[in-house]
C-alpha cells in the first residue's frame, strides 16, 4: 500500500532532479509502449481473433500422414454427407467453400466471393445478423443471401434498404435477407449463399468443402479418431487416389483450421520487445543507482535523523513506481501510434479476416501489468543500494563518496547485461535483413519481370463444360497474340512463382508419394517467361487443340522418377486427374520435353513439375500472362478488357497487375514487415544502450575526479586519462558481447524456420552486428573520456 507521505515525496524528487526522471520515463516509454504495441497485434491477431460464439469447440476434421504438419480438411460433397451423418461427435455440422459468384444482370458484371454453404451454416457459427436476419433451415427452397459487412459499405453505401432487394447471382435471383456484422469475416465472403448439399448432386458447382462442426461438451481425441476413422476408411476405399495409405484423424481447431500468416514472426517480434524492456529497466536501474550517489548525503542524513530502511525503500520504491506509471502512460500513447504503425505494414492475407486489433481492456491490462513489474525489475536495486549506504562517510564536511567494489560490479553488471541483450536483438534484425536480401535477389528460374497477368472466372452455368471453356480461352488467346503490342500470351491455372496444383505421380518401377506441381497451359507458356527447354519440346499447339496427353516434365521431376534412362517417350500417370474437377478418363501421360527448373517463393526445396496442354481438362478458373514488345505492362490491361468483352460482355476480369507487383506484395512484404520492425526494435535498443554507457561513464568519471586530477598533477597525460576512462568502457562492452553472441545463437536457432534462403549461423551478419555494437559503445565512452581530460588539476583538488 503507497503511503500518502511517500507519494508526496516522490512527487518532490521529480520535480528535483527532472532532468533524470524525464530520461527514465522516456526510456521506460519505449521499452513499455513498444512491448504494448506488439501484444495488442498479438491479442488481436493470435489470440482473440474470432468474433464466433464459444469458438474453442468449432472444429475441422483432419486426415493427415503420421508426422506430417498439415493435412486434409477439404472433402467432396458426398463425403461432406457421409461425415455429416455417419458419426455423432457434433451438435451441428456445416459446410462451407469460397467459390465464384457472378453478380450479372448490371452494366458492368462483378465476380464476388462468396461462401456457399448449407442452410444452418450460420446457425452454427452463432452470431446473429446486424440488420435483418440470417438464413436458416426454414429457408430452404428459398433463393436467399446475406450480405457480408464490407461489401454492404462498398457497394451499397451502408444503406438498410438493401433488405429485399434481388441481386442476380450466378444467374440467379437471389433475395437480400441480412447483413452481417462487421467482424463477421466467415472465409472473408462478400456474399453467404445457403445451398443444400445433398449425395450425389452438384448444385452452383460446388464439389469441394470445407466441414466444420461444434463438438459436443466432453469429446476426447481418442473418442473422435474411433467414431471417425471407419467414415474415412469407407472414403479411401471408394477414392483410394484421395487419402494415404498410412493416415491419422483428428479434430483440427478454428484457430489452427484458419491460422495467422505471421503468427511465428508476431511471438518473435514479442520476444524481441521482452527484450528492448529489459533493456529499458536495465538503463533506469543503472541511471537510478549513478544517481543514488548524487543523493549519498541526503540518504545518510535521513538515516541520521531516524528514517528506518524499510521506509527508505518504501519511499525510492514509491518514486519508481510513479516514474513507471509515467512511463506506462506514455508507453500507452506510443503503443496507440505503434500499433496502427504495425497494421499499416502487415502483409496482405496473413491475418483472420475478423481480427480486430486495438488497445482493449485486455491490453490495458497488460500495459498496467507491465509498468508494475518494470517497478520491481528498475526500482529494487538502486532502492536496497541507496538505503544500505554508509552513514559516516558522506557526512564528513567535504567528503564525498566514492565508488566501492560491490557498485562497480553492479552498475558494471547491468551494463554487460545491455550490451548483450542488445545484441541479441541487433542479430535478429541482421537476420531478417538477410532473409530480406535473400528474398529480393531470389532466382526462381522464370523471368517475371515485363508480365502482366490477370485471372479469368468462368461461370459454369454459362460455360458449363471443359470443351466451351477451352474454346473461349483459345478464341481470347488468338486475340491477343494477334494484337501488335502484346509480344507474347498464355495460359496456366497458376503461374509462377506461386505454384499450382500439386499430386503425386505414378512412374514405372518408382515408388515416390510425393507430390509434384502440375500446371494446366497453352503452348507458349514457357516464352513468356522464359523458362528453357533443355530436351525435347514444350507441348506445341497441335497438342493443345487435339487434347493430347502429353507433357513437359522439369529436370528435378527426371532425377526423381526417370534417373537411369531417358524420359523422352517414357509415361507417368497422375491418378488424381481422373477426379472432378479434371475428370479425365486417362491419367497417363507421355513426356515429349524436359525444361529447366523453377522454385516458389515458399519452399526452398526445388519441387518436381509437369506441363500438360489446358485444353484436357478446360479449367473454370485460370490465370492468362501476357508480355508487351515494350513498355509497361499496364498498357495491357485495356488490351484484355476489350478482347474479353468483344468475346463476351459479362465475363468479369479478376486480379490483374504485373507478377511483380504480386511478389512484392505476397513475397517481399513479409520479410519487409520483419525487417522494419526488428530493426526499430533493435535501433532503440542500441539508442537505449548507449545511453546506459555513457551514463556509467560519466559517472564513474564523476566519482573519480579527485583522482583523475591527482593523476595530471603528477604527470599523466591526455592519452593516459583517455585510455583509462575508455579502457573501463571497452571491457565492459567486450563482457557484454560475450554474451551477446552466445545469446544471439539461440535467437538464431529460434528464428530459423522465419528466414527465407541462406542459414541462421552466419559469421559475417554477427561481425557486422558486433562492429556496430563496437563502435557505438566505444563513442559512448568517449565523450565522457574527452570531458575528463579537460579537468584542470587544481580545481579537481579543490571539489572535495
Amino acid at each position: 500500500m503507497i503511503r500518502k507521505a511517500d507519494l508526496s515525496f516522490a512527487v518532490r524528487q521529480i520535480r528535483r532532479y527532472p532532468g533524470v526522471a524525464f530520461t527514465a520515463i522516456v526510456s521506460l516509454a519505449l521499452g513499455i509502449g513498444s512491448a504494448t504495441a506488439v501484444f495488442s497485434v498479438v491479442y488481436g491477431v493470435v489470440l482473440d481473433p474470432f468474433p464466433y460464439k464459444d469458438v474453442r469447440s468449432l472444429m475441422s476434421i483432419q486426415v493427415s500422414e503420421p508426422g506430417a504438419r498439415d493435412g486434409r480438411v477439404y472433402y467432396t460433397v458426398d463425403q461432406f454427407v457421409a461425415l455429416r451423418d455417419g458419426t455423432s461427435l457434433f451438435e451441428g455440422v456445416t459446410a462451407s467453400t469460397i467459390s465464384d459468384l457472378f453478380w450479372t444482370g448490371r452494366p458492368v458484371p462483378e465476380r464476388l466471393r462468396g461462401n456457399h454453404t448449407t442452410y444452418d451454416g450460420l446457425e452454427i457459427m452463432g452470431v446473429p445478423a446486424l440488420i435483418g436476419r440470417i438464413f436458416t433451415r426454414a429457408d430452404r427452397g428459398n433463393n436467399v443471401c446475406v450480405l457480408g459487412f464490407r461489401f454492404w459499405q462498398r457497394q451499397f453505401a451502408s444503406d438498410p434498404s438493401v433488405l429485399g432487394k434481388s441481386l442476380l447471382l450466378n444467374d440467379k435471383a437471389r433475395t437480400v435477407v441480412g447483413v452481417m456484422p462487421p467482424r463477421f469475416m466467415w472465409r472473408g465472403a462478400d456474399v453467404y449463399v445457403p445451398l443444400e448439399m445433398r449425395r450425389g448432386v452438384v448444385d452452383e458447382d460446388v464439389r469441394f468443402v470445407h466441414v466444420l462442426g461444434r463438438v459436443k461438451p466432453g469429446v476426447t481425441p481418442a473418442r473422435a479418431e474411433a467414431e471417425l476413422r471407419p467414415v474415412i476408411d469407407e472414403m479411401r476405399r471408394q477414392t483410394p487416389a484421395s487419402f494415404p495409405a498410412r493416415y491419422r484423424v483428428s479434430l483440427l481447431s478454428f484457430a489452427d483450421t484458419f491460422p495467422s500468416g505471421i503468427s511465428d514472426v508476431l511471438w518473435a517480434l514479442f520476444a524481441a520487445v521482452g527484450l528492448l524492456l529489459l533493456i529499458s529497466c536495465a538503463n533506469v536501474s543503472n541511471l537510478l543507482f549513478a544517481h543514488s550517489f548524487h543523493r549519498a548525503r541526503e540518504m545518510a542524513v535521513r538515516i541520521s535523523l531516524g528514517a528506518t530502511r524499510r521506509v527508505l525503500i518504501g519511499q525510492l520504491l514509491t518514486e519508481s513506481a510513479l516514474i513507471a506509471l509515467l512511463g506506462g502512460a506514455l508507453g500507452v500513447t506510443l503503443a496507440w501510434a505503434g500499433m496502427k504503425g504495425i497494421l499499416a505494414m502487415v502483409p496482405a492475407q496473413t491475418i483472420p479476416d475478423e481480427a480486430e486489433v486495438s488497445l482493449n481492456w485486455p491490453v490495458l491490462v497488460f500495459a498496467a501489468a507491465v509498468s508494475m513489474g518494470t517497478t520491481i525489475l528498475f526500482g529494487l536495486l538502486p532502492a536496497l543500494q541507496s538505503a544500505r549506504k554508509d552513514v559516516v562517510e558522506p557526512l564528513k564536511s567535504g567528503a564525498r563518496a566514492g565508488t566501492t567494489r560491490r557498485e562497480s560490479w553492479i552498475s558494471g553488471g547491468l551494463v554487460v547485461t545491455e550490451v548483450g541483450l542488445s545484441l541479441m536483438l541487433l542479430t535478429a534484425a541482421a537476420l531478417m535483413v538477410r532473409s530480406l536480401i535473400s528474398v529480393t535477389s531470389a532466382q526462381y528460374g522464370v523471368e517475371t519481370s515485363g508480365v502482366l497477368a490477370s485471372r479469368i472466372p468462368m461461370d459454369p452455368r454459362r460455360y458449363p463444360d471443359s470443351e466451351r471453356r477451352a474454346a473461349f480461352a483459345a478464341q481470347l488467346l488468338d486475340r491477343l497474340k494477334s494484337n501488335p503490342a502484346v509480344e507474347n500470351a498464355a495460359f496456366n491455372t497458376g503461374y509462377h512463382p506461386f505454384g499450382n496444383s500439386s499430386m503425386p505421380v505414378v512412374a514405372p518401377g518408382v515408388s515416390d508419394n510425393r507430390r509434384v506441381t502440375v500446371h494446366s497451359i497453352s503452348t507458349d507458356y514457357a516464352r513468356v517467361f522464359h523458362i528453357p527447354v533443355r530436351r525435347g519440346r514444350f507441348p506445341d499447339e497441335t497438342d493443345v487443340r487435339a487434347r493430347r496427353q502429353v507433357a513437359a516434365v522439369s529436370e528435378s521431376f527426371v532425377r526423381r522418377y526417370f534417373p537411369a534412362r531417358d524420359p523422352i517417350g517414357a509415361t507417368f500417370r497422375a491418378p488424381r486427374l481422373s477426379e472432378q474437377p479434371f475428370g479425365l478418363a486417362s491419367t497417363a501421360f507421355e513426356i515429349v520435353g524436359v525444361v529447366g527448373d523453377t522454385r516458389t517463393y515458399y519452399s526452398k526445396e526445388v519441387i518436381p513439375e509437369a506441363y500438360i496442354p489446358f485444353t484436357l481438362s478446360g479449367p473454370a478458373n485460370f490465370s492468362i500472362l501476357m508480355r508487351p514488345k515494350a513498355g509497361d505492362p499496364q498498357a495491357l490491361v485495356p488490351i484484355l478488357r476489350a478482347a474479353i468483352r468483344e468475346l463476351d460482355k459479362d465475363q468479369p476480369v479478376m486480379d490483374t497487375e504485373p507478377v511483380d507487383s504480386f511478389i512484392a506484395r505476397y513475397v517481399s512484404a513479409g520479410p519487409k514487415f520483419s525487417v522494419v520492425l526488428f530493426g526499430s526494435f533493435g535501433f532503440l535498443g542500441l539508442a537505449l544502450v548507449t545511453v546506459g554507457i555513457y551514463g556509467v561513464i560519466a559517472n564513474a568519471v564523476a566519482r573519480r575526479t579527485r583522482e583523475i586530477g591527482l593523476r595530471m598533477a603528477v604527470g599523466a597525460t591526455m592519452a593516459d586519462v583517455t585510455r583509462m576512462v575508455i579502457g573501463r568502457g571497452v571491457r565492459l562492452i567486450a563482457l557484454g558481447v560475450v554474451v551477446g553472441v552466445a545469446g544471439g545463437l539461440g535467437v538464431a536457432g529460434y528464428l530459423e524456420t522465419l528466414l527465407r534462403g541462406g542459414t541462421p549461423y552466419e559469421p559475417a551478419s554477427l561481425m557486422a552486428v558486433i562492429a556496430v555494437l563496437a563502435v557505438t559503445g566505444i563513442v559512448a565512452c568517449w565523450l565522457p573520456a574527452r570531458r575528463a581530460t579537460r579537468i584542470a588539476p587544481m580545481d579537481a583538488l579543490r571539489v572535495e
